[in-house]
């Protein structure tokens, strides 16, 4: 559907299947800058609510004796979890082609769900066509496999994040947490050869993790940065602790956030991991809550450096001022003051607004 008056295309798919759209447009001799916005997948609503009731064996969603009726979710089911059972969840890769149309978890389940979305094409993202309501429990990403060092040489594992797509509205409530605290990488994400080994270097990510020099040859001056700024994905940096995991939300109405979204890395006696990854795109951004990507804290030593935070609000007229939470992208702390070592510098924090 073509809008003269907006210069916009609009293509509308009534698959249940993810489908992508390629097209070229020219418009007398020249040719303009395509820009997509990508909506989610289309289903009616069943007008059926599944029950989590944790009685299966095993505590998979798709796993049909854990439902009402002993059915799994279907596309166009509503999901629900409340007090009827506080076992925790895995929303695991044989879920992949549902599309749920509502989400809704009231104050009595305290339990985790772990969102089992990949990086690859296994499960990549969960995808809830209507709204989401989190009034009690926990999202978790998976946690990623241990990275391997042998010889010098290192084999990253970088699987996991948790990643959600909502078409409607989204609401995490206070007391309400969604994680990927200390799922990122487990030794620095390395781009330089000047290292003896892993222990004596913070986590880079958004910044530089602090070094201890005198393990190190002479001409380091601390491993590079890396991810994007504007729309961060990767993990954070290893140390002697895990960084952090990554999260993105795309959010196609409003994202009323009191409660908090964490990918910081774990917490260690010395050299910390960096913070991981959270990007967030919305329609608008409000409440109180708390947004953080900050380096593990350590007793007495060496941290990593910050993640990186992305915020992109897609209303116009919508503000980041609607927001009255906070954004942390900090290094990690070092809570001995006797001990003067140097901490990792910050990560990094961007928000867009139309009007930019």
């Amino acid at each position: 559907r073509y809008s003269p008056q907006e210069r916009s295309f609009v293509i509308e798919s009534r698959s249940t299947e993810q489908t992508k759209f390629s097209c070229t447009y020219r418009h007398g001799d020249q040719a303009g800058a395509v820009v997509w916005q990508w909506a989610a997948p289309y289903a009616e609503p069943t007008g059926v609510t599944r029950y989590w009731t944790g009685l299966g064996e095993d505590n998979l969603a798709s796993t049909a004796a854990n439902w009402s009726d002993g059915v799994a979710p279907e596309v166009g089911d509503s999901i629900l979890l409340d007090g009827t059972s506080t076992k925790d969840m895995t929303w695991d890769a044989g879920m992949r082609d549902v599309l749920v149309y509502d989400w809704t978890q009231t104050p009595d389940y305290t339990g985790t769900v772990t969102v089992e979305t990949t990086y690859n094409a296994t499960h990549p993202v969960l995808e809830i066509l209507h709204n989401v309501v989190l009034s009690g429990g926990t999202w978790r990403q998976k946690a990623n496999p241990a990275c391997v060092w042998s010889s010098g040489f290192i084999t990253y594992y970088r699987d996991y994040r948790l990643y959600v797509r909502v078409g409607g509205a989204m609401t995490v409530a206070e007391g309400v947490t969604l994680t990927a605290a200390g799922m990122g990488y487990s030794v620095p994400f390395l781009k330089s050869a000047y290292f003896k080994d892993n222990n004596y270097l913070g986590g880079s990510h958004g910044g530089l993790g602090a070094w201890n020099k005198d393990y190190l040859s002479p001409d380091y001056t601390g491993d590079e940065t890396y991810d994007s700024v504007v729309a961060p994905v990767e993990p954070g940096g290893g140390g002697k602790s895990n960084g952090g995991g990554a999260i993105r939300l795309d959010v196609a109405g409003a994202l009323t956030l009191d409660g908090v979204v964490n990918a910081d890395a774990s917490t260690g006696p010395y050299y910390t991991g960096a913070g991981g990854s959270v990007a967030i795109r919305t329609s608008a951004l409000v409440g109180g809550g708390l947004i953080t990507a900050n380096g593990g804290n350590v007793g007495n030593d060496y941290t990593g450096s910050g993640g990186r935070i992305a915020v992109i609000l897609t209303d116009e007229g919508e503000t980041i001022d609607r927001f009255v939470g906070k954004m942390e992208a900090y290094s990690g702390k070092i809570s001995s003051a006797a001990v003067p070592y140097p901490r990792g510098s910050a990560g990094t924090i961007y928000i867009e607004e139309v009007s930019d």
